[in-house]
């Protein structure tokens, strides 16, 4: 079987870079601009996948919990009830924050990863990380590496009970991964203005909305 990256309108990496430029605007923005922000991103993805939202919910659910727990109880400010052991408002507020931040760029990257064929994300990683070739990195193989462990992760997920350590060790039982894919095709492409336009444009708006609320 072979994957190769469609002709699209923008360079693969355009995506990825869009993504980066929203992370880092993101831990700019205050709680009551997050929970719109993490609103609005349930609703992309929920379009592709109904599942998506209450399942990332479900799979996440501990780490959320630890981080608005770790910050109520360590961050100093005034506390949400009268005891002295009591997690501070301040703290709470800013793990939530970070817990929002933490779901919207899940969402969007399950957004990316629903609408965009698998090689076209793989070449969009291979083409940022392309520099690194230079000092030895080796780059190609590292893709293929990637490609497969996300093959076979949505090998598992497609079929219950899900993912589990037992499963990950038969697929990766040599006569399990021969049934996988043979052959990966990843075809690369230029940059062009118009992905150079795209690109400036949106670092452009992140960086206005970093001025504006940091």
């Amino acid at each position: 079987m072979a994957e190769a990256v469609a002709r699209t309108a923008f360079h693969p990496s355009v995506a990825l870079l869009l993504w980066l430029a929203g992370a880092i605007a993101l831990q700019c923005l205050p709680l009551a601009v997050l929970a719109p922000a993490a609103l609005l991103a349930a609703l992309a993805v929920t379009r592709f996948e109904r599942r998506a939202v209450p399942m990332s919910l479900r799979r996440m659910r501990w780490l959320l919990v630890a981080l608005v727990a770790v910050m109520g109880w360590t961050l100093p400010g005034r506390a949400l009830w009268d005891a002295t052991w009591a997690p501070t408002r301040e703290g709470v507020a800013a793990g939530l924050a970070h817990a929002l931040r933490l779901l919207t760029l899940v969402w969007w990257m399950r957004a990316l990863w629903l609408t965009r064929p698998r090689g076209a994300l793989l070449s969009g990683l291979v083409g940022l990380a392309a520099p690194l070739s230079r000092v030895g990195v080796p780059i190609e193989r590292a893709a293929l590496r990637l490609w497969l462990t996300l093959y076979y992760a949505d090998a598992m997920l497609a079929e219950p009970p899900g993912l589990s350590l037992a499963r990950w060790r038969a697929l990766c039982r040599d006569d399990v991964v021969k049934a996988g894919p043979d052959a990966v095709e990843l075809r690369f492409c230029r940059w062009r203005a118009r992905d150079l336009f795209a690109v400036l444009a949106w670092g452009a708006a992140m960086g206005g909305v970093v001025i504006a609320w940091a």
